[in-house]
């Protein structure tokens, strides 16, 4: 199934995710802010210290204001959709990876 959601480059395709039912469009831009982040700072979907750098980022003043409440919450919901798919797609992750990982 995940070869059905990449691109040719290997990254997720959210509009993808979206047609198979893997993820609300309502999601669809946090979703692809959160890879768009991962990728343009160098993280891949699996490094711990992307998830922690990119939480640390949303927490940041937005234009001199902090997000509200439901959309820091959308946002976190909407990369936490696609870290679960990934975990739960990758091959070769075990579970006491991921608890190291939620940390």
């Amino acid at each position: 199934m995940t070869e059905l959601v990449k691109k040719q480059d290997g990254q997720i395709d959210v509009n993808r995710l979206i047609r198979y039912g893997m993820l609300p469009d309502s999601y669809r831009y946090d979703a692809q802010s959160f890879l768009d982040y991962m990728c343009e700072h160098g993280y891949s979907l699996m490094d711990p210290e992307g998830w922690v750098s990119f939480q640390d980022e949303l927490r940041i003043t937005h234009r001199g204001r902090r997000y509200e409440a439901a959309t820091f919450n959308r946002k976190i919901a909407a990369a936490k959709r696609i870290l679960r798919f990934a975990w739960s797609t990758h091959p070769g992750k075990t579970s006491a990876d991921k608890e190291r990982f939620e940390a």
